[in-house]
């Protein structure tokens, strides 16, 4: 008896091409604070510091394959990674001197960002798995921003570098997980 494999729903782009992900990226791709945090520190880099990170640029590389790039209104957010992306910007450069400036340099990129107001607190107090309880609220809202859109009849991606949450979803046909580093690393490698 044949055992066959079941394709991992995670973007390799050394087999998936733009059909293939198109597919999930034309409803939009929801995007993780981790990816954001790259996002951020590389825009203020490159800005002030002028130079730019190895993280940022493949990020940057990643969108521009995936057709992606500077395509933020294409990009969601929940109020969850708002809150958590918000909180890291402030900690992270709250002290420097020109701060007013990065929060004009920064704010636009995440307003242009579609967003998720659907998440209701029972929705997230019932994800919560008991038995292994990791309370991960970002990560609990981007699944259920994910599963409303299976809910629709429609398929999403994620872009994330969490390799737990890109598992979790890893045998889902309708939710495809976009880890840009892995897919930097495969494609020049």
């Amino acid at each position: 008896m044949e055992i066959m494999e079941q394709e991992q729903m995670i973007l390799d782009l050394r087999k998936h091409k733009s059909d293939y992900f198109g597919q999930f990226t034309k409803n939009g791709v929801i995007i993780d604070t981790c990816v954001l945090r790259v996002l951020i520190d590389g825009t203020i880099q490159s800005q002030f510091r002028k130079k730019t990170p190895n993280d940022f640029n493949y990020l940057l590389d990643f969108l521009e394959l995936i057709k992606m790039k500077n395509q933020w209104s294409k990009f969601f957010i929940t109020p969850h990674i708002l809150t958590e992306t918000c909180r890291y910007f402030r900690d992270e450069y709250k002290d420097w001197a020109n701060f007013h400036e990065l929060v004009a340099l920064i704010i636009p990129i995440l307003d242009s960002m579609g967003e998720s107001n659907e998440i209701k607190k029972a929705e997230v107090l019932n994800s919560i798995d008991f038995v292994k309880p990791i309370i991960e609220i970002g990560d609990i809202s981007i699944c259920l921003m994910a599963n409303d859109f299976v809910k629709n009849n429609k398929k999403i991606a994620f872009l994330s570098i969490d390799g737990g949450l890109n598992g979790k979803y890893a045998a889902d046909k309708n939710v495809l997980a976009m880890d840009f580093r892995q897919n930097i690393f495969n494609y020049i490698g």
